[in-house]
């Protein structure tokens, strides 16, 4: 059994964790990003499907800022602070800009954090 980290060490740890996972992102090193989901979230979706799933996405993240991190026991609440920029349908549009807030649910598995898309 491990000892419970304290809330402020947790949430220290939990936003290194996800500024990293969304600088993979970024860099479009989906097999990275890949590593930091639960494991039972990749055992339901494989690193091939994630990887595609993940590259053909309209959208391009072109920062990410981890603001927060509220933790209790083996869940953090994250809070993203995101730009990104999207590929319009439109003919002459081109891509168009815009910020966003993201929330995200970290959990402990086994001693470590780990970020639980929202859709599994």
């Amino acid at each position: 059994m491990t000892t419970p980290m304290a809330p402020a060490d947790a949430s220290k740890v939990v936003m290194e964790r996800a500024q990293s996972r969304w600088q993979a992102l970024i860099d479009h090193r989906f097999a990275d990003a890949y590593g930091y989901l639960t494991p039972g979230y990749r055992e339901l979706v494989g690193s091939d499907e994630y990887q595609g799933t993940m590259g053909s996405r309209p959208v391009k993240w072109e920062h990410a800022e981890v603001s927060e991190a509220k933790c209790e026991g083996e869940i953090c609440d994250v809070k993203v602070m995101m730009r990104y920029s999207l590929t319009m349908p439109q003919p002459g549009v081109g891509r168009v800009g815009s910020f966003t807030i993201i929330d995200e649910r970290w959990l402990v598995v086994d001693g470590q954090w780990y970020y639980l898309p929202a859709e599994g």
